[in-house]
Order: C-alpha cells, then sequence, then structure tokens
C-alpha cells in the first residue's frame, strides 16, 4: 500500500466505526434476574415472563428493571381488567362485574402508583407492588363465593399475583442498592 492509501484508511476508518457504533451487550445480567426471581413466590414463572419480554432482560440496574417491570405489569393487568370486562358480555356475573370494575381498578391503580412513586420514594413505591397482588386474590375469593370456576379468569389472576411478587422483589433491592 502506498501512503496516500494508508493515510486514508486511519482518517476515514475511525469516522466509519463512529457512525456505525458497536452494538452494546444485550445480553440478559443474569445475576440481577436470578435475584429477583429467587424472591418471588413462582421463580420458573418469573423466567417464563421475563424471558418473553427481552427488554426487561437487558436491564442494567435495579430501578431500571422496576421501571420495565412496572410498566410490564400494568400492561398485564390491563389486559386482564379488558378481558373481565368483555366476559361480561357473556356472564353478567355479579362476581366477574365485581373483578373488572373494583378488584382490577386497584390492581391496575396500584401499579400505577408504584410506577410514578419509583424515582423518589422507594418505600411507597415497594408497598404499592405489594399490595397490587391483593386485587387479584378478592378477585378469586369473590369469584370462588359464587362458585364460578374459570382457568381463564384464575389464569389471569395467577398471573397478577406473579407480577405483584416480582415488582416488589425488584423495588426491595432499591432499598438496599441505593
Amino acid at each position: 500500500m502506498d501512503s496516500q492509501t494508508l493515510f486514508f484508511l486511519f482518517l476515514i476508518l475511525p469516522l466509519i466505526l463512529i457512525s456505525h457504533p458497536i452494538p452494546a451487550n444485550t445480553e440478559p445480567n443474569s445475576t440481577l434476574i436470578a435475584k429477583v426471581c429467587n424472591k418471588t413466590i413462582d421463580k420458573a414463572g418469573c423466567l417464563a415472563i421475563l424471558r418473553s419480554h427481552p427488554q426487561i432482560l437487558t436491564a442494567k440496574n435495579y430501578l431500571e428493571f422496576s421501571r420495565l417491570a412496572l410498566e410490564l405489569a400494568i400492561t398485564k393487568v390491563t389486559e386482564t381488567q379488558g378481558f373481565l370486562k368483555g366476559l361480561l358480555k357473556k356472564n353478567p356475573s355479579a362476581s366477574i362485574r365485581y373483578c373488572a370494575f373494583f378488584c382490577y381498578d386497584e390492581v391496575v391503580g396500584s401499579f400505577k402508583s408504584a410506577l410514578a412513586e419509583l424515582a423518589e420514594d422507594f418505600e411507597s413505591s415497594n408497598y404499592d407492588a405489594k399490595v397490587a397482588g391483593d386485587g387479584a386474590n378478592d378477585c378469586q375469593t369473590e369469584l370462588s363465593s359464587e362458585r364460578i370456576l374459570d382457568p381463564a379468569i384464575s389464569s389471569r389472576n395467577n398471573e397478577t399475583l406473579l407480577l405483584s411478587s416480582i415488582t416488589f422483589a425488584a423495588t426491595s433491592f432499591l432499598q438496599t442498592c441505593m
């Protein structure tokens, strides 16, 4: 190679590299995930939910993990509330109505509150993440009292309890890490 070609390579190559940055490490933070899932009510279920949402797997710290987990929880429980409201068209049961309009209003509200408090008040965020699961328990109790055994509702209530457990575990670490 002549000197002019070498000069050109040394001048242009860094510009090419800068304009095409090397992607950041997107490997999941397995230690963070393991610590959170080990503190939940269902480690295998926790891992399954997290693996199905790769954005959470890229979280670099507990604060980012907690935010992403709370956002996921809000999305999932809002879908569950919509599912319950849809069931009312087929089965206008008082128990399903109670679940849809009372229990899941509380669940969604608790997760939203936990997310809003996350940046400034870890303890309140942690508390709200924990009590979000109460609505799913209340819903299941109400359905049992009316002898409604619907596996789809039970599955969604269990998922809500697990999401509450995941977000509670994640936000618990914030108090010790910050």
